[in-house]
């Protein structure tokens, strides 16, 4: 791990084990560690938030955005996972960190 300050630096290599999106030891390298993913492990899996996948190539993520009766994170028989609850083209959220949001 790199130091800065008093907060320790985490490497590409431990970032793509245990990403977090959110983690500020991370941040600097998040960048490279979807750089090295896309070549290496191109859908990472992490513990974070409960758990979950983090798609890192744009084909793969046009896939994931417009298949959400294949790719999704609603639990069988859950309210939510009667087909009356999808939508034929899925709903996407601005988080409002671009300019076109």
């Amino acid at each position: 791990m790199q130091q800065t300050g008093e907060q320790k630096q985490k490497s590409v290599g431990e970032i793509l084990e245990e990403m977090d999106l959110f983690a500020e030891d991370q941040r600097e390298q998040m960048l490279e560690a979807f750089d090295v993913a896309r070549q290496t492990c191109p859908v990472v899996h992490t513990k974070a938030d409960g758990g979950y996948y983090v798609v890192t190539r744009y084909e793969d993520v046009r896939t994931v955005c417009t298949t959400p009766e294949v790719f999704s994170s609603v639990q069988p028989g859950s309210a939510a996972s009667r087909s009356d609850s999808h939508p034929s083209t899925p709903t996407l959220r601005c988080t409002g960190t671009s300019a076109s949001c």
